[in-house]
């Protein structure tokens, strides 16, 4: 008899509009002598008419958005829809949360969104970017937002006014933006670049060794970077020295997004397990630094899934 202890539920998106839930449990053998990681499935919805392009987590809750220029918002401890918003008027490209009080959400019609969770009411509409939005990201503090666009502008957010504090001309289109967990810092990657900043200055560029793009990245702490993508690699970068410092063959076809998963327990190192999502329709748990196997455990979801979420009910 094994003992059940609930970790996570991951919530993926997928190319047929379809959204999937699935439970991560640690299994402890009865003597406590061996745990081992399980994935399970506990949903599947066809939320969305066309694709999901993307899905976030805050608190208990996730949001989906796509090409029906749809969002809708999920409770993933009751596993109920919760409703949907509807203002942009093409594509939902990139949604996040700050904490659990707003939901800002980027369009292929350029705006940038943002909605009060209580009541799911939108309270602001940033006219932010010329030909769409690819990606946002909200500051720590909750007082400042990042938004990249097709335009190849760079924009900082005022969120207390709504107004862009400065935008910067980028010579690339910023496809993926994310502040570094302090705030101090931000990377942005575009094809297979990533460029770092610190405190608004360039700082430093990687690119992936093998010179495919990368279609997702995550801050693992203050100095390290987590990409994956065409490649089918998670790659690991010190942006201290520009170092690739681990790499591992993850998928047998592109990555197309991941997912950090809080680590319970005390760890000296990567407070996170990665949660990735493949073209080869498979879903693994992966812990980076682990001796020997580094996949905890993987489900199969015969779609062609393209985001992911981890919503962590404590």
């Amino acid at each position: 008899e094994n003992l059940h202890n609930n970790m996570y539920k991951l919530v993926i998106g997928s190319y047929g509009g379809f959204i999937y839930g699935l439970q991560v449990q640690l299994l402890t053998s009865e003597d406590s002598t061996t745990t081992h990681f399980s994935m399970e499935p506990v949903f599947s919805k066809q939320s969305h008419i066309g694709c999901i392009k993307t899905v976030s987590s805050g608190h208990r809750w996730a949001v989906s958005g796509g090409t029906d220029e749809n969002i809708w918002v999920y409770d993933i401890k009751k596993l109920v829809e919760l409703g949907n918003m509807h203002d942009h008027t093409n594509t939902v490209t990139c949604t996040e949360f700050y904490e659990k009080s707003h939901i800002l959400s980027g369009s292929a019609d350029g705006t940038i969104n943002i909605w009060r969770t209580k009541d799911f009411e939108c309270l602001r509409t940033l006219r932010a970017h010329e030909y769409g939005v690819n990606d946002i990201s909200v500051h720590p503090s909750g007082r400042l937002a990042l938004s990249v666009g097709r335009d190849r502008v760079l924009h900082l957010w005022n969120l207390l006014n709504g107004r862009s504090a400065f935008k910067i001309e980028l010579d690339f289109e910023g496809e993926i933006i994310q502040w570094s967990p302090d705030g101090s810092k931000y990377f942005v990657i575009s094809g297979k670049n990533i460029y770092v900043y610190d405190n608004g200055d360039f700082m430093i560029k990687m690119e992936d060794p093998k010179a495919q793009d990368l279609l997702t990245g995550k801050w693992l702490d203050e100095n390290t970077i987590i990409v994956g993508g065409e490649s089918m690699s998670l790659l690991v970068f010190d942006i201290t020295s520009g170092d690739l410092v681990d790499q591992l063959e993850a998928h047998d076809n592109r990555i197309k997004d991941i997912a950090l998963c809080p680590k319970k327990t005390e760890s000296d190192g990567y407070q996170y397990y990665i949660a990735s999502i493949s073209t080869d329709e498979k879903v693994k748990l992966w812990d980076l630094e682990a001796k020997d196997v580094k996949l905890l455990c993987q489900f199969t979801i015969p779609a062609r899934l393209t985001s992911i979420a981890c919503v962590n009910l404590k």
